[in-house]
């Protein structure tokens, strides 16, 4: 079994046993919506994944967060609790950026198939399929500069082994649960599209008007 189909599984049957996790806003030291460093999907594919979020937040009811076409995104690597404090002269946030420049350095950019759509306890994510190991290496590379540099990061020791981009974070009850569940059948192949991330953003996170925006601190491309 695949890990997109074993999460899918695995978070139908929470849903259908009544497991919701209603997010809160950001907050300072939160463990939700840290610094990360992420790669986003640009132009038509960006505003379609957008169109599908309000596709999906009209079933789930109204209250929700939406991933905008600049939000949607494909976490590289969480590196820490929520802030807002200047990250001017910070001794750590120059290793974030160090250890990007030198992991991205020479590489290519990378392609993730973006196919499936999973709703689970926290709101509806689109899976992404890696055709080669480009994501998972660019991954390592990170981790490892990141390593060099003795920075313990949110994520460190963990493995990500699922990739995916969220569209909609349930912040209010789902007004039909069996009916989300009946459009996630209806769509769990569907394809979407096939992202080309030729960036990486380290960026943080603030709600606006119930949508979850972005503000990026530093970008490094993929033009190897």
């Amino acid at each position: 079994m695949s890990r997109n189909q074993e999460h899918y599984d695995r978070s139908r049957a929470a849903l259908l046993a009544g497991e919701l996790h209603i997010d809160t806003p950001p907050y300072d030291g939160g463990s939700r919506y840290g610094i990360s460093a992420v790669l986003r999907p640009t132009g038509e594919l960006a505003r379609e994944l957008e169109r599908w979020g309000e596709d999906i937040a009209a079933i789930a009811g109204p209250g929700h967060w939406l991933l905008g076409a600049g939000a949607v995104h494909t976490t590289l690597r969480a590196l820490e609790p929520h802030s807002t404090r200047s990250f001017d002269g910070d001794e750590r946030f120059v290793d974030y950026v160090a250890a990007l420049d030198e992991a991205v350095s020479g590489f290519p950019p990378v392609e993730l198939e973006l196919r499936g759509f999973g709703p689970h306890p926290g709101g509806v994510v689109v899976y992404g399929h890696c055709g080669a190991e480009t994501l998972p290496a660019l991954r390592r590379r990170y981790v490892e500069a990141l390593d060099a540099r003795a920075v313990v990061h949110h994520e460190a020791g963990m493995v990500r082994d699922l990739w995916y981009c969220s569209l909609v974070q349930f912040a209010a009850p789902v007004t039909d649960v069996a009916a989300l569940l009946a459009w996630g059948e209806a769509n769990r192949d569907r394809f979407v599209g096939t992202a080309v991330y030729r960036e990486v953003d380290i960026l943080r996170w603030r709600l606006r008007g119930g949508r979850l925006v972005t503000e990026t601190l530093h970008t490094a491309k993929l033009d190897g």
